[in-house]
């Protein structure tokens, strides 16, 4: 037998209420508008047509507007919404709550996005209420371990800088089957997140299953991320906005990782301003690295200065697994050459992004793209803007042709001129004028604002995403 139901969603069907409320109280019939399907008709088809209905549904309060029609639709549509559950800030005590009272529930989640929308400093919001904070306490005290006892009493004692991070480890701890984390958490300026490391090591569920996590900080902090390393099923690390990567030295006493002690394959830094020192150690701890991200912080004047040589010779240590580079950082042309020579280099590289270098090293060695280049970009800015464009020319004149020949998987050459002084238009037009002749194109972009920059970034994560 074959059902063809059309299910259509008016703007009366969405209502502000959260996922959690489909668990909660008696069934209540919607109002429902002439176009919409009635409660009566949903609840004749059959389960599984109705679960195919709502995995068609990407929203979580559609959905619970939906289950809370009747029992039925409830029963069914409850186990999906939480399976990808979305909350905001507001509605962690009622997602909590439901979570320890009916465990069931939390066996199913296994996508959480996890966003804080609140203003640190903002004692009015509801996660910040002592009343709030007594009642998440209270659901946890309940649960027969250890781990969550001592986890209720943090969560009660936990101050406005710390809440936040205590209410999502209370909503991790809860979830067993937890595969994705997606997590935005607001920080105040020049602020730390520390992971608790009991919450990572010493959770019933030991996170077996958890193999993608992604953070993003508001404003930009530090992170001890020792704890998420060392994860089992961690494959990856997607950080934006995280500036150091341990705790205060002044404060305790940190130890790198042991050299491939992880199993993170995907390393993303977004938006970013770690230190050379703390970068490598991650780096090493790897086993096999695929993909690696750093974009420093949008800044002309960035912080902190990346040794490119340093960083391509702890790359090197997955030049045979190593297939995508990304790096945004403003160095010295005599830096960036060396190591970007040794970069260029590793035989697996597929999609490669530089930051400025003039093409040439010392003995008037010219660098050469990778046999296996899908994608190859470099950006330019600040001075020596026309040596770098010009060293660029020469890197594709005497090696795209050859590796075109080679190699037909190459689809893409961009120069990134990024340049606040608005010289960069000319200096493109220059360099386009200058290949013509060379007989290859070559696709030239301007930035001339800070917002544009990510924009490098996105282009080469659209290749990286074809693989």
């Amino acid at each position: 037998m074959c059902y063809c139901v059309t299910l259509e969603l008016t703007p009366p069907m969405v209502v502000e209420t959260c996922a959690a409320d489909a668990t909660l109280g008696p069934a209540i019939t919607p109002p429902l508008s002439r176009n919409s399907v009635s409660a009566t008709s949903l609840a004749r088809l059959p389960a599984e047509v109705l679960v195919q209905i709502a995995r068609s549904l990407d929203d979580h309060k559609s959905l619970a507007h939906l289950g809370r029609a009747n029992r039925r639709l409830n029963n069914l549509l409850t186990p999906l919404i939480y399976t990808k559950f979305f909350t905001s800030f507001g509605k962690e005590t009622l997602f909590l709550r439901t979570l320890t009272s009916q465990s069931h529930l939390a066996s199913h989640v296994k996508h959480l996005r996890w966003i804080d929308e609140s203003d640190i400093w903002d004692q009015d919001k509801e996660g910040y209420e002592t009343e709030t904070r007594k009642e998440i306490a209270a659901s946890l005290s309940t649960l027969p371990s250890l781990f969550h006892k001592q986890l209720a009493i943090a969560v009660q004692h936990a101050t406005a800088g710390t809440l936040h991070v205590s209410l999502l480890a209370a909503a991790m701890s809860l979830t067993p089957f937890l595969e994705t984390l997606t997590a935005t958490l607001t920080t105040a300026n020049s602020s730390r997140i520390r992971w608790n490391e009991a919450i990572w090591i010493a959770a019933p569920h030991a996170f077996a299953h958890l193999h993608t996590i992604r953070i993003k900080l508001r404003r930009s902090a530090g992170m001890d991320l020792n704890p998420l390393f060392l994860l089992p099923a961690v494959r990856t690390l997607d950080l934006t906005h995280v500036d150091r990567l341990k705790s205060d030295p002044q404060k305790t006493i940190w130890l790198p990782l042991p050299a491939g002690c992880s199993g993170v394959t995907t390393l993303l830094l977004r938006e970013s301003n770690v230190d050379t020192d703390i970068l490598v150690p991650a780096i090493r701890a790897c086993r096999r690295l695929t993909t690696f991200l750093f974009q420093q912080h949008n800044k002309w004047s960035p912080l902190r200065k990346l040794d490119m040589a340093l960083l391509s010779s702890a790359l090197r240590v997955h030049a045979e697994s190593l297939r995508d580079v990304g790096v945004m950082e403003r160095v010295g042309q005599e830096e960036s050459a060396g190591g970007v020579q040794e970069l260029l280099g590793m035989p697996a590289l597929e999609r490669v992004l530089l930051p400025l270098c003039d093409g040439e090293v010392k003995g008037g060695t010219v660098l050469k793209l990778p046999p296996r280049a899908r994608y190859f970009a470099q950006t330019v800015r600040g001075d020596g803007m026309r040596k770098a464009v010009e060293g660029f020319m020469a890197l594709c004149s005497r090696s795209v042709k050859a590796v075109k020949e080679g190699n037909p998987l190459l689809r893409g050459v961009t120069l990134w001129v990024v340049d606040k002084e608005a010289r960069g238009s000319l200096v493109a037009y220059m360099a386009r004028q200058a290949w013509k002749k060379e007989g290859l194109q070559l696709d030239i972009r301007v930035l001339e604002k800070k917002s544009d920059v990510g924009s490098a970034v996105v282009e080469w994560e659209r290749y990286v995403g074809e693989t």
